[in-house]
């Protein structure tokens, strides 16, 4: 792991506070953070669901989209859905939505 990839993982590993307050039986039904990678920014979304109810375990998913500096969606930036990627844990959904973060803006480089 690089530096830059290194400062982009500790970045991350901070926005994870406000994520982790979806647990259980928060009231919060999502959380969006704005995470740095690479001299582009992306606004990572956490959301809750419960399929049974609030007295049952909810499960998170998330969705991404790259982000101008006033927070407003970038015009041909990434756009990623994580919808039908359930977890139990929001932190673990975070973690999917950096990893297919990562992962898109490798592809891209390839290709360009």
């Amino acid at each position: 792991m690089d530096c830059t990839d290194r400062i982009a993982q500790v970045l991350a590993e901070s926005a994870l506070e406000p994520i982790c307050l979806l647990r259980g039986e928060s009231p919060l039904a999502a959380v969006t953070v704005r995470v740095p990678s690479r001299g582009r920014r992306f606004n990572i979304t956490v959301s809750k669901r419960w399929h049974e109810g609030p007295t049952q375990t909810p499960v998170y998913w998330w969705s991404v989209c790259e982000a101008e500096i006033d927070g407003t969606k970038r015009a041909g930036g990434i756009t990623l859905s994580g919808a039908g990627d359930e977890h139990r844990d929001p932190e673990d959904a975070f973690w999917a939505a950096v990893e297919a973060t990562s992962l898109e803006m490798h592809l891209a480089a390839r290709a360009g």
